[in-house]
């Protein structure tokens, strides 16, 4: 008959609860053996484990910051140590795989770069393309100086205005005086476009009036526009026949 005492026979002669067993056996398997198991795989004490943990426990009473691991150490002259860690295997991929692999990687990099040279090439495109700015009509204001019936300076009629086929009334499609004419016209100083354009902006439409056999453009204040900047205006857009006339 087996000399090893079960968990219960340890309880009722140490007087102590299964879940304090416990933790004293693994303090013991800690610093000494492991303990026998039975068949069912439960915990068997020996003779030597059971006397070791009576010993310890009136020092555990007496100290209780001290753990059942740390009397029994003490008890049988066992220094606290660290293990050495044990070396970690690295499992190693077949040199087949791993050529897959940078092979993948190689036709990935390879992919990426021909993306790259498209933007490139795209980016390159539109920075090729020169798109012009658009004009803008600056604010109209009233030139001063100018009340109804004056005129501008740079605009004198000279010569009998022609109707335009019938036409009474040009609208104002774009106040902004083209570069092309400003080229024709070479006016100075440049102001005089500026007037020209604060003009048409306010003014919005030119109409053709006729007193005394002569014909002449005028704005609705009255300002005359000379006769062949109204062609040219009327040639390059800028003035347009108002529809129904």
């Amino acid at each position: 008959m087996s000399a090893n005492l079960t968990p219960a026979d340890v309880m009722a002669q140490l007087g102590i609860h299964e879940r304090r067993l416990r933790r004293f056996a693994a303090a013991y398997e800690a610093v000494f053996d492991p303990l026998p198991r039975d068949k069912r795989g439960h915990r068997e004490f020996i003779p030597e484990a059971v006397e070791r943990i009576a010993a310890a426990l009136p020092v555990l009473i007496e100290r209780p910051a001290l753990g059942m691991e740390d009397v029994l150490r003490r008890q049988a002259g066992v220094t606290t140590s660290t293990p050495a860690a044990a070396p970690v295997s690295v499992p190693t991929a077949p040199a087949t795989e791993l050529l897959e692999v940078l092979s993948n990687l190689r036709a990935d990099v390879a992919a990426l770069r021909l993306d790259v040279a498209a933007l490139r090439s795209e980016l390159a495109r539109r920075d090729a393309v020169v798109v012009p700015a658009p004009q803008t009509a600056q604010k109209a204001q009233k030139p001063k100086g100018q009340g109804k019936g004056a005129r501008v300076s740079v605009e004198t009629p000279s010569r009998a205005s022609e109707s335009f086929d019938g036409v009474a009334t040009l609208l104002v499609r774009d106040p902004v005086i083209p570069q092309r004419l400003r080229n024709d016209l070479r006016w100075s100083p440049k102001s005089r476009y500026e007037e020209l354009e604060t003009l048409l902006a306010k003014a919005g439409r030119l109409n053709l009036h006729r007193t005394n056999g002569k014909s002449s453009w005028r704005t609705p204040d009255g300002i005359t526009v000379r006769q062949d900047t109204v062609t040219r205006l009327h040639a390059l857009g800028v003035l347009v026949p108002e529809l129904g006339h």
